[in-house]
Order: C-alpha cells, then sequence, then structure tokens
C-alpha cells in the first residue's frame, strides 16, 4: 500500500511539474504540427519534446476518455475522471451526457487496463472528489454524494 502511494505521489508530483514547465514555457515545448484528424496518442506523443529524464505515458485516451474536465486519485490508486463530451456547454435540446470514469489496473507502462464508467447523465459537473463509498461531485450549485451500490 505505501508503495502504491509512493508512485502516486511521484506520479502526481512530476505531473505537476510538467504542467508548471508549460506554463512557464521554458523546457517542454509543443511544435507546431497540423492536427491529425484521427487523433492518435502516438501522433500527439511526437508534437511534445521532454525535457531529459522525463517520459510521458498514455494512461487512457477515447472512448473511455473524452473531454477530461479534472481527475482525482482515490486511497486505492484508482484515477477518477470527470468527462464532459459536449465540452464547454450543453446546447439547448441536448440530454446530459456527462459521467464518471474509473481507471484501474495500470500496466507497467502506465496504461489502465480497466475502465468503468461511475456515473453518467451528468449535467456539466465542474469536480470531483472521491470519498465515504463513492464521489463528491460538483454540479450547478449543488453538491451531490453519488455512491457505489454494487
Amino acid at each position: 500500500m505505501r508503495m502504491i502511494f509512493l508512485r502516486i505521489g511521484r506520479l502526481f508530483f512530476l505531473a505537476l511539474l510538467l504542467l508548471g514547465t508549460l506554463m512557464l514555457g521554458t523546457t517542454v515545448q509543443a511544435q507546431l504540427k497540423p492536427a491529425d484528424p484521427q487523433d492518435d496518442p502516438e501522433f500527439e506523443r511526437g508534437l511534445l519534446t521532454l525535457p531529459p529524464g522525463f517520459e510521458l505515458q498514455l494512461v487512457a485516451s477515447e472512448p473511455a476518455i473524452i473531454n477530461p474536465v479534472q481527475i482525482n486519485f482515490d486511497p486505492q490508486g484508482r484515477l477518477w475522471v470527470l468527462c464532459i463530451p459536449r465540452y464547454p456547454q450543453l446546447l439547448p435540446g441536448q440530454d446530459p451526457a456527462d459521467f464518471i470514469t474509473v481507471l484501474d489496473d495500470f500496466a507497467p507502462n502506465g496504461k489502465a487496463r480497466k475502465a468503468t464508467v461511475f456515473a453518467e447523465g451528468l449535467t456539466v459537473p465542474t469536480g470531483l472528489a472521491p470519498g465515504n463509498g463513492g464521489v463528491y461531485v460538483g454540479q450547478a450549485d449543488k453538491l451531490i454524494h453519488l455512491k457505489d451500490t454494487k
């Protein structure tokens, strides 16, 4: 269990460091190339130049994850992802289609072997926090708790 927390902590630290570097516009630079109509993860990987000692691992991609807006880890090491396919807004006449996916069972290369939709039919949620046998979700002016009943 301690090893999982150390790995998650290290990955989280590296993700924050990479994000900070991107925001500062220093070492990591995106190269401008025409977008691939297939949105191939390997093509996207080729658009980045990483500093020495860093590596980029694909955890999940479409169709399991669509327009992710927030991620959070739970104590079991699972990665909870809040997806909003119609981001940035739901248009009149459209049904809510936002969902939460839980990624689990990570391979040595970092890819999640298992993706489970935990909740669907949400309406433009803005955040999530796993806890108390489920997940807390911020949605408009409400904070709701969705509990795992299975």
